[in-house]
């Protein structure tokens, strides 16, 4: 073998030992959910309960935000003229 050479089969192997430890790996975190009695996707999680009377935040407030803004363009118009 020359001495520039790229050692193929010590990549393999190394590939192959990576790829055995992530299998492994896997295979554990899925027999400890079994043992606990989760299922594999894991446990669906909730949203959180909001408060009564609180204010929720809106998640696109972008047509309110316009209309609010007209509608004070708007009296600042009347106001002043």
């Amino acid at each position: 073998m020359r001495d520039d050479a790229l050692p193929f089969h010590r990549f393999l192997a190394v590939a192959g030992a990576i790829a055995a430890a992530v299998a492994a790996a896997i295979a554990v975190a899925l027999l400890l959910m079994r043992h606990e009695g989760l299922p594999p996707g894991g446990l669906a999680v909730t949203r959180p309960v909001e408060p009564p009377g609180q204010p929720a935040l809106q998640t696109a407030p972008q047509l309110d935000l316009a209309a609010y803004r007209r509608e004070k363009a708007r009296a600042a118009s009347e106001a002043g003229g």
